[in-house]
């Protein structure tokens, strides 16, 4: 018979899977990220917008922009809207970035106290 604390370990260890999967999927909820095809001229990227109903947020160092969603549309309603103006390269949530310390990262000899970092990112993240 296994004792008890293996089968607690056992199950602790399943729920921290199940939310590190579930935590990857985060994103902010009313903006998307979409990058342009560099010939779409900018009275394209409005009728894009206004179309989709978005608006410019931001400019990300990539070249892609943040846009707001107006209205109650849903991110992945917005992105499928996105997805078939044919200037739109490509269209994804705001994927939030999650960090994870673990003393057995593969970076914990490498730097100072220990302890690495490890980032999960869906997408890029302005925030």
């Amino acid at each position: 018979m296994r004792p008890p604390s293996f089968a607690l370990a056992a199950f602790v260890a399943a729920l921290l899977i199940f939310a590190a999967h579930a935590s990857a999927a985060d994103y902010v909820p009313g903006r998307v990220i979409v990058k342009y095809r560099d010939h779409a001229p900018k009275v394209v990227r409005a009728v894009v917008q206004r179309r989709t109903h978005t608006s410019f947020d931001a400019r990300l160092a990539s070249g892609a922009r943040a846009l707001r969603i107006r209205g109650d549309r849903s991110v992945p309603d917005t992105i499928a809207a996105l997805k078939q103006h044919p200037n739109v390269q490509y269209a994804v949530p705001d994927y939030i970035a999650h960090a994870s310390y673990s003393p057995n990262d593969p970076g914990f000899a490498r730097t100072p106290g220990g302890w690495g970092t490890r980032w999960r990112v869906g997408a890029s993240s302005s925030r």
